[in-house]
């Protein structure tokens, strides 16, 4: 057994760690932590910008060779080698991606979304993304 520190913000019941690429991927509010499972080194540590911890975050997956995770209207893309931030989608609160993980179709990446957090089944939609090296952020 090994533990391993990470910042204030993340308790333990928000960020749904997952091994991937084989480390152990766990998002927190401002930061995602890799670490060799076996050992609990710390490989990497990406801080982000925006908030990325809550309740009902999409576990960290592999899609297009990247780690993406998620937190309400905000899609993130890490390489997973050195843990260096590919792109970040940002919907600006048109759109909350959904609890489902994104998949990857002929080099684009799908997300189910609801449109401006309505509850409704007119506001699912699916997003259509096609990710840049550039990152708007």
């Amino acid at each position: 057994m090994w533990k391993a520190p990470v910042e204030n913000s993340c308790t333990g019941k928000e960020p749904a760690s997952a091994v991937v690429d084989g480390k152990l991927v766990v998002p927190c509010w401002e930061a995602i932590h890799a670490f060799d499972p076996e050992t609990g080194e710390a490989v990497w540590t990406t801080k982000i910008k925006y908030k990325l911890g809550g309740a009902g975050q999409v576990t960290p997956t592999m899609v297009g060779g990247l780690i993406t995770a998620r937190y309400k209207s905000l899609l993130v893309a890490i390489e997973p080698s050195k843990g260096e931030l590919r792109w970040i989608y940002d919907s600006k609160g048109e759109y909350n991606v959904s609890h489902a993980n994104p998949v990857e179709v002929d080099g684009k990446i799908l997300v189910g979304a609801r449109h401006g957090g309505q509850s409704s089944e007119e506001a699912s939609v699916v997003l259509t993304l096609t990710p840049t090296p550039s990152v708007p952020y």
